[in-house]
């Protein structure tokens, strides 16, 4: 029994001989970051649905935009409401029968 006493404090001796050796290690400050970034990390797909709709096209959609509302502005300047509207009672014939009688 003394001989498996003397093995095992020879073994718990050389276990902390051993811790002696060990020496701090050169590593980056961020490097725990990176590493719990890269684990934790969930990485979400974003689904691109107007990939086409890029920052150049949407300034030439709104010069479009703006010229069309600048030539209807100016059209609808031109003519006058009275006429517009005698002009759509005309073409739906809606002008309402002037005569009143009451049998037909």
């Amino acid at each position: 029994m003394k001989r498996k006493d003397s093995n095992i404090e020879n073994s718990v001796q050389e276990v902390f001989e051993s811790t002696t050796a060990i020496r701090p290690v050169a590593v980056s400050p961020f490097f725990k970051e990176k590493v719990m970034h890269t684990l934790f990390h969930k990485v979400e797909n974003e689904k691109v649905v107007f990939s086409w709709l890029t920052v150049r096209v949407q300034f030439a959609l709104l010069i479009i935009i703006l010229v069309l509302n600048t030539l209807a502005f100016t059209k609808m300047k031109k003519f006058n409401y009275n006429d517009n509207l005698e002009q759509f009672v005309e073409t739906y014939d809606l002008i309402g029968n002037t005569e009143t009688a009451l049998f037909n």
